[in-house]
């Protein structure tokens, strides 16, 4: 299966090239182009990730390690040695509250820096813990997703 899937992959790869290689000037009325398809890459590497989703509905705003952002920081070695290559975060920016889960967005732009809704940071913790923890992840080779809802603009000021 995977020798198969790689064979798809260095064809889709190589489709990049068939129009760049295309001798679209010997063409004659009525004929079709001469196409040289030359691979890109001698062999093709499949490589099948695990993304985690960060969260769940009932987060604790505060864990053994400090804020949510510290949390998930703090367990990036045992994220990666688990066999995890990608994290999906929660909304990082502001909601309607301190325990608002990031689907009621006040400010999509506050993302724990602003004395907002009673509150600096979010209910993951302040901006500096978030990026703290990406770059954790980041260094244990974890790609990190951020879950974003644009149209959830529901906890406006009055």
């Amino acid at each position: 299966m995977r020798k198969l899937l790689a064979a798809a992959l260095l064809g889709l790869s190589a489709t990049g090239s068939l129009l760049s290689s295309c001798n679209k000037d010997a063409v004659q009325p009525g004929a079709s182009p001469t196409m040289a398809v030359t691979p890109q890459t001698q062999s093709a590497v499949v490589a099948n990730g695990v993304m985690m989703q960060g969260f769940y509905w009932d987060v604790p705003t505060t864990t053994a390690a400090g804020t949510w952002w510290q949390n998930l920081g703090a367990k990036a070695q045992e994220l990666s040695d688990a066999g995890i290559t990608a994290m999906w975060l929660p909304p990082a920016y502001k909601g309607s509250g301190a325990l608002d889960v990031g689907y009621g967005v006040y400010d999509r732009y506050d993302l724990g820096e602003f004395n907002q809704k009673g509150t600096v940071a979010t209910r993951y913790g302040t901006l500096s813990q978030l990026q703290a923890a990406i770059t954790s992840l980041h260094g244990k080779g974890i790609q990190v997703y951020e879950d974003m809802v644009m149209n959830h603009l529901t906890s406006a000021d009055a």
